[in-house]
């Protein structure tokens, strides 16, 4: 069987200041994320899916330029993580 499901949730950040967080979504076996699609305020940004380490290591580069890191990576079988 195969199905395509969309997902959209609303998060809230009740401060002024820049929040990181993360995110782990419980996904079946052998199932995927294929598309992420985020919107902050006005701002529409798309994710880019990659392997964990690759993530891993976008996420750290973005962190040490004091960027605002988004990347995914899988954590487990189960469970979509940002990195």
């Amino acid at each position: 069987m195969v199905a395509r499901v969309q997902v959209t949730q609303r998060f809230v950040n009740p401060t002024a200041q820049w929040r990181e967080g993360v995110y782990v979504f419980p996904l079946p076996e052998k199932s995927a994320v294929d598309h992420l699609t985020m919107h902050i305020g006005e701002r529409v940004i798309e994710g880019q899916i990659k392997e964990r380490a690759e993530a891993r290591l976008a996420y750290e580069y973005a962190k040490s330029e004091d960027a605002s890191p988004r990347s995914s990576s899988r954590n487990g079988r189960t469970c979509s993580r940002p990195a």
